[in-house]
């Protein structure tokens, strides 16, 4: 029986560990924000929420891109319109861009 109980034990530590570790990554993979490229300048840009409701109010980002920011995705440059998705550290409506994926060239938006 003490066996047993010291096999069980094990198998749900090991299952702990399993759930902690794909929690992790899957946080990690998971955007700090997203949304549409709006107002360009030299040191970043504004991001625009995408709301299907009109009446709902959400926060505009600002972007800063440093020579350390990493892109991936649809294009080689962001550029307005676009649909994007930005990791980085946040502060107050203000994301430090890490990485930022590009998943659209252009996004119609009604507006």
């Amino acid at each position: 029986m003490k066996k047993e109980i010291v096999i069980l034990g094990v198998v749900l530590g090991t299952l702990l560990v399993l759930v902690i570790m794909v929690g992790g990554t899957w946080l990690s993979l998971k955007p700090d924000v997203k949304g549409v490229v709006h107002e360009m300048d030299g040191s970043g840009f504004l991001l625009n929420p995408i709301s299907k409701d009109p009446e709902a109010e959400f926060p505009v980002y600002t972007i800063r891109v440093t020579e350390e920011t990493d892109y991936s995705g649809e294009a080689d440059s962001i550029q307005n319109g676009q649909l994007v998705e930005v990791w980085g550290k946040q502060a107050e409506g203000l994301v430090d861009a890490g990485r930022i994926h590009i998943l659209s060239k252009k996004v119609e938006r009604d507006e």
